[in-house]
């Protein structure tokens, strides 16, 4: 065939037939022995950064302005087996870090960013790179994820995965996580 134009094919991030629902019961003690560790901790990016450490997931600070002063993010890459670095994917997980210590809520939605990061990086069936983005949540209007996304859009951040596909920002509610905004910035109501 003729195109008028350069034509590029894309695989999908998926591969149909191979994905499974929920973690089987390794997983699920990797999960809960995350959050353990997340509560252990005396401040919220402390316990993010260890988790991180532990899960074999590097850690990477960003410093940025608002007009409340000078406040910082965690973000971190879980590198997929089969991804060639030109597509990627975005989890933002918000927590308040302005809490002393984790609240639970804040420990099961960073453990299972942690977690799923960590298991992520085992799987065949994807093909993207997975961003996980933690941000003070306490901040107006989503500062750190506009700081975090505006770095890495202005080629600021330290580490780059092309094309950022998809994104999904994770809010903890009544014990469940749940996707409060996912493709496209559409938010999800009535949850």
């Amino acid at each position: 065939p003729s195109f008028d134009r350069r034509t590029e094919v894309e695989e999908h991030g998926l591969i149909p037939g191979y994905a499974t629902s929920g973690f089987d019961s390794k997983w699920q003690e990797r999960l809960r022995s995350c959050i353990r560790r997340v509560e252990a901790e005396p401040d919220i990016r402390r316990a993010i950064e260890v988790s991180l450490t532990e899960a074999g997931l590097p850690a990477f600070h960003m410093n940025f302005s608002t007009d409340q002063g000078s406040k910082s993010l965690v973000y971190s890459l879980s590198e997929s087996r089969r991804a060639d670095s030109r597509e990627a994917l975005v989890l933002m997980i918000a927590s308040n870090w302005t809490a002393a210590k984790a609240s639970a809520k804040a420990s099961w939605g960073i453990g299972i960013a942690v977690t799923l990061g960590r298991y992520l990086r085992t799987v065949h069936w994807l093909s993207r790179d997975v961003f996980l983005v933690f941000v003070d949540s306490s901040l107006a209007y989503g500062a750190g994820a506009r700081a975090w996304l505006r770095s890495y859009l202005n080629g600021l951040s330290e580490l780059r995965r092309g094309v950022l596909r998809q994104a999904v920002i994770l809010q903890v509610k009544n014990g469940a996580v749940i996707p409060s905004a996912g493709c496209g910035g559409h938010q999800r109501h009535g949850a």
